[in-house]
Formats: C-alpha cells, sequence, structure tokens
C-alpha cells in the first residue's frame, strides 16, 4: 500500500480547525462562568478525584471523607481521566477553571487525530471536513467544558480507529497481496497500547476492543493475524493489570475496572420509569434500590460494625463544626465500613438481574425506547431536557447539539453505506464504537453521555459524504450548458 505523506495544504488548514476549536472552547468556558453553577454530577467527582488522588489518599470517595472525615474506597470509574487531573492538581492547577482549561488539549488533539483519519479512509479533503466538523460540532465541545471524562474517550476511540485500521486488508476477506504482508512490530504495539489505554477511560470500551480484534481476525487470514493480535492482547493486558489488581486488592468483591455497572442498572430498571421516562433512569430508583440492599445486607449481618451517625442534622453540623467524625442522616446507607463499595455494586446487580427477570415485558419495551433515546428517535425534545440535568448540560448547547446531530446524520449514513460498498471492513472498524454505544445503552439507559464515542463515527462518514456532495456540485456546475443572452429570433 502507497503510504501518502500529507500536504501543506492539509496541515495548513487542520491547524486552522484548531484554532478555530480553541476559540470555540474557551469562549464555551467563558460563558459558563458567565451564566452560573454548571459542575454537577460526575464533573462533581471527577474534579475532586482530582484533589484528593493529588493529596496522596488514593481512590477514595471525595464527598464522603469531606462531609464525614471518614475514608471509603471509590471506583465508580476507570482511572485515566481522574489521573490526569490530579496530575494538573498536583502542579497548585486545583480550580474548577483550571481543569476546564486543561481538558481543552485533549479536545483539540481529537481534532487533528479525526483529520488523519479521514485522510487516511478517503482523502485530504474529508480529513479536513472531519476537523471542522469535530472543532465546531457542540457534541464534541461541549464536553470539554465540563470536566467530564467523554473528551479523553472520544480521543481513546479514535486512537483505536487509528490503531486498528493499518491491520486490515484493502477488502473484507483480503486479497493475496495483502494477505501475504505481515503485521509490523510497531502495528501491533499501537494497537496494544490503544487497546489498553481505552478501557481505562470507558469501562464499556473494552467491548468495543473485543470486536474490533474480531474484525481483524476474520477480514485477514488467521495465519496472518492470530500470533499479532494475540502479541496485540498481551500488550493490553499488561496495561490494565495495575488497575485491576490495585482494585482486587483493596475491595472485598472481585473488581476489574469500575463498580459502577450495578447501580447503574438498578437506577434504570424500575416501575417508576413505566411511563413518560421509558428508556431513562432515575435517582429515585437507584437510592431506594441501595436502600433495600443495605437493609438486608444488614439483617443478615445484625453485629457488624456501624460509623457514627447523628440522629439530625443539626446534631451532625455541630459535630463537623468540632472536626468529630460522623455521618448525616442522610448518609444512612453507608454506615457499614464493611459494606465496601464492590459488595454493593453486586448486591445490586444481583437484586436488579432478578427484577429484570421477573419484568420481561418491561425490557421489550424498554430497549426500543433506550436506543431511540440516544439515537434522537424517541421523545428527542424531552431528551433536550433531560440532558441539562444530572450531566449539567447547559439547555441552549443541548439544543445546538441536537441540530448538529441531526444535521450531520444523514449524511453520515450516506458515507457510511458508500464506503460499506467499497471496504467492508474499514467501514466496520467505524462502526464499532456506535455498536458499543448501542450494546451499552440497551442494557442501562439511553443517555447522550453514552453517544459520545460514537461522535467519531458520525464526524468522519459525514465529511465523505459531505465531500461527495461537494464534488458532485463542482462537477454539475461547471459542466452546465451556457446560456445564450439573444432571444431566439
Amino acid at each position: 500500500m502507497i503510504r501518502v505523506v500529507p500536504t501543506s495544504w492539509f496541515w495548513r488548514r487542520v491547524v486552522l480547525a484548531v484554532v478555530v476549536g480553541l476559540v470555540i472552547r474557551v469562549v464555551y468556558i467563558a460563558w459558563l462562568h458567565r451564566v452560573g453553577t454548571f459542575l454537577i454530577g460526575d464533573a462533581r467527582v471527577f474534579h475532586n478525584e482530582g484533589h484528593v488522588i493529588a493529596d496522596g489518599r488514593g481512590w477514595i470517595d471525595p464527598f464522603f471523607f469531606e462531609t464525614t472525615g471518614f475514608t471509603r474506597q471509590l471506583s465508580m470509574h476507570p482511572p485515566s481521566y481522574p489521573v490526569y487531573l490530579a496530575f494538573w492538581s498536583l502542579l497548585g492547577l486545583r480550580s474548577v477553571l483550571s481543569h476546564q482549561l486543561v481538558s481543552q488539549p485533549i479536545g483539540l488533539t481529537t481534532i487533528v487525530l479525526c483529520a488523519i483519519a479521514g485522510r487516511r479512509l478517503w482523502n485530504e479533503r474529508v480529513g479536513v471536513v472531519a476537523a471542522c466538523i469535530v472543532a465546531v460540532h457542540p457534541s464534541f465541545w461541549s464536553w470539554d467544558g465540563m470536566v467530564l471524562q467523554e473528551p479523553l474517550a472520544i480521543l481513546a476511540t479514535v486512537l483505536l480507529i487509528l490503531a486498528y485500521l493499518p491491520l486490515l486488508p484493502r477488502r473484507l476477506g483480503g486479497s493475496a497481496a495483502d494477505s501475504g504482508r505481515p503485521f509490523t512490530r510497531r502495528q501491533v504495539v499501537l494497537a496494544g497500547l490503544a487497546s489498553g489505554f481505552a478501557p481505562l477511560v470507558r469501562a464499556e470500551l473494552l467491548a468495543g476492543v473485543v470486536m474490533l480484534a474480531l474484525v481483524v481476525l476474520f477480514a485477514n487470514t488467521w495465519r496472518r493475524s492470530l500470533v499479532p493480535m494475540l502479541g496485540a492482547a498481551v500488550i493490553a493486558v499488561a496495561c490494565l493489570t495495575p488497575w485491576v489488581s490495585y482494585n482486587m486488592s483493596r475491595f472485598s468483591q472481585t473488581s476489574t475496572l469500575s463498580n459502577g455497572f450495578g447501580i447503574t442498572l438498578s437506577s434504570t430498571h424500575c416501575d417508576l420509569l413505566d411511563g413518560d421516562l421509558l428508556g431513562y433512569w432515575s435517582p429515585v430508583c437507584a437510592s431506594q434500590a441501595a436502600e433495600r440492599i443495605a437493609n438486608a445486607w444488614f439483617a443478615e449481618h445484625p453485629d457488624t460494625p456501624q460509623l457514627p451517625m447523628a440522629a439530625t442534622q443539626a446534631e451532625y453540623v455541630a459535630a463537623r463544626a468540632r472536626g468529630e467524625k460522623i455521618l448525616a442522616p442522610s448518609q444512612a446507607i453507608l454506615r457499614f465500613s464493611a459494606l465496601d463499595e464492590s459488595e454493593r455494586d453486586a448486591l445490586l446487580r444481583d437484586e436488579t438481574i432478578a427484577w429484570i427477570k421477573a419484568h420481561p415485558r418491561y425490557e421489550l419495551r424498554a430497549i426500543p425506547a433506550r436506543l431511540g433515546r440516544v439515537l434522537g428517535l424517541y421523545r428527542p425534545l424531552q431528551q433536550i431536557g433531560l440532558d441539562t440535568i444530572p450531566d449539567g448540560r447547559k439547555r441552549p448547547i443541548a439544543v445546538s447539539a441536537w441540530l448538529g446531530y441531526y444535521a450531520v446524520l444523514p449524511f453520515a449514513v450516506a458515507g457510511a453505506l458508500a464506503l460499506w460498498r467499497r471496504r467492508r471492513a474499514q467501514t466496520l472498524i467505524l462502526l464499532i464504537p456506535l455498536a458499543t454505544v448501542l450494546i451499552t445503552v440497551a442494557m442501562t439507559f439511553g443517555n447522550t453521555r453514552y453517544r459520545a464515542i460514537a461522535e467519531p463515527t458520525f464526524a468522519l462518514f459525514g465529511a465523505a459524504a459531505m465531500v461527495s456532495v461537494a464534488s458532485w456540485v463542482a462537477r454539475v456546475w461547471r459542466e452546465r450548458p451556457l446560456e445564450h443572452l439573444d432571444s431566439p429570433a
């Protein structure tokens, strides 16, 4: 395969897209600080996790420690984004604004990498258009200012795409020439590193890694691809092992990448959601489930030690003012130190699975609704409102992000169909992030944040179709017949 060296024309326009993207993101952050409070939900967790990790306390619940003085081990999210913020916190950049600003290079890097991916798959024009989409589309830059892991997850997804594309033949099944060309050591190492990094950002990307590996195995001959893919797998496992080993050493139950699956399941598989909010989630469902399993666990362990807890909120405030370690009445379900996050998550998982088995008809209604929500096909106007809480996306941004999604979507579908006719293996590589999103959403709930890792797929396919349409229009314009200025006799 001939390697095409990018021209100065390409790089000048990519740099321009990066500059435009930077301006948009800085203006967005300034606007967020002007309109008021926005750091809520998971964003507060990430922001404060960066602080406690930088302070040498490890992965603990930052709010539990701050409000009670007690330490509670936490593994709600994989470690990459908290570690990234902790690095900057260690350097003294600890404010919300600092964490917003240091998150910008992640999104700007994604602009460049999407341009490179578009150039490798199609041509330089597609790469430039893809860079422009990533630079201006709110579905990319809106997360950058919210102190959420989505920008890093998007970046990890693009890295996976770039790492696995060179492992494919030109067509699904390959050709004799393709099948005889061995993988290089560099290709295997990059695929392994990308495969190990992605699940450390978002746990569901592990499923995407498995699907990518399967595409490579079936697109090539087994003789050519099996040993290199095993080598990439070894590198990926080596990347994951330190974090998994750390989790296994500090929790009572088996804990790998994170302990958030049980609470996520319990928040969406619930009778309260069998109505207008079908396919979404409710914190009430999650808190009720957590209280049920805590009470049931205490009934089985009546002699377990309990952390001191205030009887009233006033007593709690007075005790904390004196520097005492004590729980607030609202933290009652966390009073058992022996019931750690891993065991609580396992109990929530078991209870929710039992509920799913008892309510199969609910699942038949809920799964299409979840998929419809994330794809903008089910109650889209309601979903715009839901995007503002608990994720903190301001309503004008949520509206503009959905408008951008609907504008790119038809081009993305056309681009995918066009590439499928010529290079099916490459099309599958680009579709795997979307498949990962749909699998995750089908099991959990329809959240716009979950679609973030599929945004590069829409941008790349959309850019290809936009360039094709623009080329067709230009060709028709050049070939149109000349009109006579004088009227016929």
